[in-house]
C-alpha cells in the first residue's frame, strides 16, 4: 500500500492512498456501498460504527456515527455525487460535533480498477477545516485513511477465510425457513412493484419512426404485428463498428426461448440498433438468433428513448442516461422499452429501463444467484462472452463496466 499526503494550507490537506486487494472489484465496491459491510471496517483502528446509513446513488445520503476507543462518538454525514458501479465513487463528507456543528468538510474519490485478478483501490481525499479543532483531525488524516484501508483489506480477507457452515438437517431447515419468509416478502414486494409498473401513465408517440427490416421499411406501429403490446430491446450495435456488445448478446441469448411463450400473451418483440441492417443480419445469423431485429439507422428513435447520445452530450459528461442517475458517456448504451397500441392504432410509450433494470430478463443470472458462488465474478459480468467465444477468453467489454 502507498500513501501520499499534501498539506496545501494550514486548514487544508489532501491524501492519496493506493492498495492492491485480492478480492474482485465488484466485491470491494460492495464493501463501500452496503451499510452492513461498510460498518465492519470504516474508520481507524479501534473505531466502531454504531450507526451507518448509506444510500449509494447520486444524491444519496451518508450518515455514520464513529465511536472511538475512548467511547466518544464522532458523527459524520455526506452525499454521493457519483456512483458508477463497480468503477468509481465520489462523495462529500462533513465531520460534526455532537451538537451538529460542522468541523471539517471533505471530498473523496474512490476508484476500483481490475488488477492481476483482484482490485487496485485508489482513495483520493481532500479536506478543509472549519473549526480550530480540525487542525488535529487534518494532522491525522493520512494515518486515519491508511488504517481505514487496512481494515477494509482485513475484512475482505476474513470473508475469504470463512468456510461454509456445515450443520445438521434440522438446523439447515430452521435457517431455510427463515430465508423463505424473506423470499416471500420479496416476492410480494415484487408483485406490488410490477403492479405499479403496469399502472404507470402512458405517453402518446407523436413522431413517426421508421426502421429498416428484412421485409422493407416498417413503422413502430408495424412492429406490433397482431399484438397490442411491444417490447423493444435497445441492442448496442453502432454504425461503423465491428464490436458486438457481449453483455447485450448475453441478454439476447435468452430472448427466443422466452418469445415462444410471451407472444401467446399478446406481447410482440423486436431488437433495435443503429447499425445498418446488413450488419445486424450478419450478427444475428452468426449468433443463431431468430427474433426480429431492425435498424434505426438515420432515425431519432434511439436518441429519443435515451440509449444513444450526441457528441455534445458525451463531451459534457451529462447524457441523462438512466433518467440522469448513471453517469455513463458512450454513443450507445443498452435498455428495454415497452409500447402499447390501442384499437385505433395509436402507439404509446409505457415503460423504459436501463442498466440493471434489464437484468431480470437474464435467466442465467437468476440460476447463478441460487448457487453458493453466486455470479462468481471478478468484476461485473467478468466471465461473460459471446456464446461462440468462451474458449477464446476475449478481453473485458463495455457492458462489464456499465452494469449498475
Amino acid at each position: 500500500m502507498t500513501a501520499r499526503a499534501r498539506k496545501t494550507s494550514p486548514a487544508r490537506r489532501d491524501v492519496t492512498i493506493t492498495r492492491e486487494l485480492s478480492a474482485p472489484r465488484s466485491r470491494v465496491f460492495q464493501m463501500w456501498t452496503e451499510p452492513g459491510l461498510l460498518a465492519q471496517w470504516w474508520g481507524p483502528q479501534g473505531f466502531t460504527n454504531p450507526a451507518c446509513e448509506v444510500d449509494a446513488r447520486p444524491g444519496g445520503a451518508i450518515r455514520i456515527h464513529m465511536r472511538a476507543p475512548d467511547g466518544v462518538v464522532h458523527p459524520m454525514r455526506g452525499t454521493f455525487r457519483e456512483v458508477a458501479a463497480p468503477e468509481r465513487l465520489v462523495f462529500t463528507t462533513v465531520a460534526e460535533d455532537n451538537a451538529g456543528n460542522p468541523l471539517l468538510e471533505g471530498l473523496t474519490t474512490v476508484t476500483f480498477a481490475e488488477h492481476n485478478g483482484g482490485t487496485k483501490l485508489t482513495v483520493q481525499s481532500g479536506a478543509t477545516g472549519l473549526a480550530p479543532v480540525a487542525a488535529d483531525m487534518l494532522a491525522g488524516m493520512e494515518a486515519g485513511w491508511t488504517q481505514t484501508v487496512e481494515r477494509l483489506a482485513a475484512a475482505l480477507a476474513q470473508q475469504d477465510s470463512v468456510p461454509p457452515r456445515v450443520v445438521s438437517r434440522d438446523e439447515w431447515l430452521t435457517a431455510r425457513k427463515a430465508l423463505l419468509a424473506k423470499e416471500r416478502e420479496l416476492t410480494h414486494a415484487h408483485d406490488r412493484l410490477a403492479a405499479e409498473r403496469r399502472a404507470l401513465p402512458w405517453v402518446k408517440v407523436e413522431k413517426t419512426y421508421t426502421f429498416d427490416t428484412t421485409g422493407g421499411r416498417r413503422t413502430l406501429g408495424d412492429l406490433f404485428g397482431d399484438k397490442s403490446q411491444l417490447a423493444i430491446y435497445h441492442f448496442m450495435l453502432a454504425p461503423n463498428s465491428d464490436h458486438i456488445c457481449d453483455g447485450c448478446a448475453f441478454l439476447a441469448d435468452h430472448i427466443d426461448a422466452a418469445r415462444m411463450h410471451f407472444e401467446h400473451a399478446d406481447l410482440a418483440f423486436a431488437a433495435v440498433s443503429r447499425a445498418p441492417l446488413a450488419r445486424i443480419e450478419e450478427v444475428r445469423k452468426r449468433m443463431g438468433w431468430r427474433f426480429t431485429w431492425v435498424s434505426s439507422f438515420g432515425s431519432d428513435f434511439n436518441y429519443d428513448y435515451g440509449v444513444s447520445f450526441t457528441d455534445a452530450q458525451i463531451a459534457s459528461g451529462n447524457t441523462g442516461y438512466n433518467y440522469g442517475t448513471t453517469p455513463y458517456a458512450n454513443p450507445d448504451l443498452p435498455g428495454t422499452s415497452i409500447f402499447a397500441k390501442d384499437a385505433a392504432g395509436a402507439v404509446f410509450h409505457t415503460y423504459s429501463a436501463y442498466t440493471r433494470g434489464s437484468e431480470q430478463l437474464i435467466g442465467a443470472l437468476n440460476w447463478l444467484d441460487l448457487a453458493p458462488k453466486g455470479r462468481n465474478e471478478s468484476g461485473v459480468m467478468s466471465w461473460v462472452r459471446l456464446h461462440d467465444e468462451y474458449e477464446q477468453h476475449s478481453a473485458e467489454s463495455c457492458c462489464h463496466a456499465a452494469a449498475s
